[in-house]
């Protein structure tokens, strides 16, 4: 099965799936970022393209390499939701 996800939707399925497996909270990722919560909803749903300096605090949040975010064979496999934490 062919995605086409756009850049936006492979970055925030990465953060998505990397949070998951961290356990790390929805909340945390806001004040850290500074961002207000339905910011972040936007972005973690695709719909809003995160900054480069926003990638690069949350590469260093869950301790990974920048680029992860943006491998598209690890979005691939991740579900296209949004995050359920973040309602």
């Amino acid at each position: 099965m062919e995605l086409n996800l756009s850049t936006r939707e492979i970055v925030a399925s990465n953060v998505r799936a990397e949070m998951a497996r961290r356990n790390r909270q929805f909340g945390e990722l806001a004040e850290i970022l500074g961002v207000s919560r339905p910011t972040l909803r936007r972005s973690m749903a695709g719909k809003r393209d995160f900054t480069v300096t926003e990638m690069e605090e949350i590469a260093r949040w869950l301790n990974m390499p920048l680029m992860n975010l943006m491998n598209t064979s690890r979005a691939e496999t991740q579900s296209p939701t949004t995050d359920r934490s973040a309602a």
